[in-house]
């Protein structure tokens, strides 16, 4: 019987990495695969893993649940199977910024993955809990980038200088 071939979306970001080991364990037969043949498709953003979804080009994908919540909402043919990684954010910053309490983060960029993103939500929480306010043109701003550019944003650009993950 032939094994099915399924392309599978994902970001180059910790949150996936048991998809490469998953795959190189098959392609290494340190595991047996019966049922499927993996492809990895990498991308860089949410937004184009989401429209790989929904044009066809991958048949899985690991995606931001609020981000799965939309292309659903959306009307789109998608069906949760698992939901993991439902803790763990972090905020990381340059040492440039000069950053020991939350409220440092005064007149600074944090970069998010995502507008509606629990990271972005848990971020704004703990701003207000100090008495900051996000937005254009307020204490914090925040900028959704795709997760593969954080990090070399934050290491090269002195304008950008946290991420929440």
């Amino acid at each position: 019987m032939a094994k099915t071939k399924l392309n599978v979306g994902y970001l180059p970001i910790i949150d996936h990495l048991i998809l490469g080991i998953t795959k190189n364990k098959f392609d290494t037969q340190a595991e047996k695969n019966e049922f499927a043949d993996i492809e990895l498709v990498k991308m860089f953003g949410w937004n184009e893993m989401g429209d790989a979804l929904i044009n066809g080009s991958v048949d899985i994908a690991f995606m931001l649940a609020p981000y799965a919540m939309d292309v659903y909402f959306a009307k789109k043919n998608i069906k949760l199977v698992l939901l993991s990684h439902r803790d763990g954010s972090i905020i990381v910053t340059n040492k440039k910024a000069n950053i020991s309490s939350v409220k440092d983060f005064k007149g600074k960029t944090v970069l998010i993955p995502y507008q509606a993103s629990m990271h972005h939500i848990i971020f704004h929480k703990l701003a207000q809990s100090e008495g900051l306010s996000l937005g254009i043109g307020k204490d914090v701003t925040t900028e959704v980038v795709a997760p593969g550019q954080i990090p070399m944003m934050i290491e090269y650009d002195a304008d950008v200088l946290s991420q929440v993950i």
